[in-house]
């Protein structure tokens, strides 16, 4: 059986797939809302975070009370 990894044969990752379809369906998305979401930790929550706010998703990182980064769409 072949083992499957995270990013497919295209080079796409699957979880930056996930991460944006979850920004698409909710109002606004943050580092800790896709780790409990997506089953991952906070470095590679964070590293697509940065990305879909590069790829133009939400209007751009807001921090919130606790200090966090958020993506408002």
């Amino acid at each position: 059986m072949e083992q499957l990894n995270s990013v497919e044969k295209n080079g796409e990752d699957a979880m930056l797939q996930a991460a944006r379809q979850l920004a698409i369906e909710y109002k606004n998305i943050s580092a800790s809302f896709l780790q409990r979401r997506l089953r991952i930790g906070y470095p590679r929550a964070a590293r697509l975070m940065e990305k879909l706010e590069e790829e133009g998703y939400g209007k751009g990182a807001l921090q919130n009370d606790m200090g966090n980064n958020t993506l408002t769409s």
